[in-house]
């Protein structure tokens, strides 16, 4: 079994990205193991509308209070489920260098790590680098391609300086400003590039520690009421919002909303099991939240 690792911050598309990469590579027999921050998971769900066999870790990150679920788990499906490839999506705040660190000690003739794969959100990093830096550079030192996303949202000026630090930061990583451009040599490359004698860098102390909410039962009766929620999502009333995403039902069409670097998306998706959503950030004014969202759905978890 060959383990590719996707990696990136909160809202990096990490999910859009391995969707685009199942579909390219439809000929692979392949497993996703999925670990969202917080204990409502929503992106297993994205994935499972293509029809993949998805494992979720919850409730915690691999890259440190998981270890060792993450660690058994990817031997039991190495050991019971024995697909080709597993592709391993940690959550957005998980340290790449532990994780691969992680996976290195438990390799063997049954299990080969592949050179993993880190996404940056174009528009965001600059942003995100004051207070999660230590995520982003562990990412971006530990990856040996490097994808920037949503590039039509970024300004010239800050794709070229963005770059120019990813070059600086990691000199020998291939940077990619539009994979779905690539062809498919490309694609078939990265589920056959062993990891390699690579020196992974020392996990980083200190990193900010992030809080999340999560609510079920969401209900809106007009597409007006969800960006009403992005809106205060996004207007600093709720604390600093990283990441938020949600699925819902609104007058009979299956939806879903997205926050991510100051920026948002709702669109049509496929029926969720349950409507529910999640807030991730810092300094959350829980109160606020229940405000905006109450009395549609209930907050049941945070962390």
């Amino acid at each position: 079994m060959k383990v590719l690792v996707v990696s990136g911050f909160l809202g990096a598309g990490k999910t859009t990205f391995i969707k685009e990469l199942v579909k390219r590579t439809s000929f692979a027999e392949l497993v996703i193991l999925e670990n969202e921050y917080g204990q409502v998971g929503l992106d297993g769900e994205a994935l499972r509308e293509q029809k993949l066999d998805v494992w979720e870790l919850a409730e915690g990150c691999i890259c440190c209070s998981m270890k060792g679920n993450f660690a058994a788990s990817v031997l039991t499906i190495a050991n019971t489920l024995a697909p080709e490839f597993l592709i391993v999506e940690p959550s957005g705040v998980g340290l790449l260098s532990s994780i691969t660190a992680n996976l290195k000690k438990i390799a063997y003739s049954q299990i080969q790590l592949l050179a993993p794969v880190a996404l940056v959100d174009a528009p965001a990093w600059r942003g995100l680098m004051d207070e999660y830096g230590q995520y982003v550079t562990d990412q971006v030192q530990t990856a040996a391609s490097i994808l920037i996303t949503k590039t039509d949202r970024a300004e010239g000026r800050d794709m070229e300086s963005l770059k120019k630090w990813l070059a600086q930061l990691n000199p020998s990583a291939e940077v990619i400003d539009d994979y779905r451009a690539q062809p498919s040599s490309w694609w078939g490359g990265l589920l056959h590039r062993p990891l390699g004698q690579v020196e992974i860098p020392l996990p980083p102390a200190g990193v900010p520690a992030l809080e999340s909410v999560a609510f079920l039962g969401l209900e809106a009766d007009a597409i007006e009421k969800v960006m009403g929620w992005v809106e205060s999502l996004l207007s600093g009333q709720c604390g600093r919002v990283v990441r938020a995403k949600g699925v819902l039902t609104v007058q009979g069409q299956p939806t879903r909303f997205e926050v991510a670097g100051g920026t948002f998306s709702i669109e049509t998706c496929e029926a969720a099991p349950e409507p529910r959503a999640v807030v991730i950030g810092t300094n959350l004014n829980r109160q606020n939240l229940e405000k905006i969202f109450a009395p549609a759905a209930v907050a049941v978890h945070d962390s």
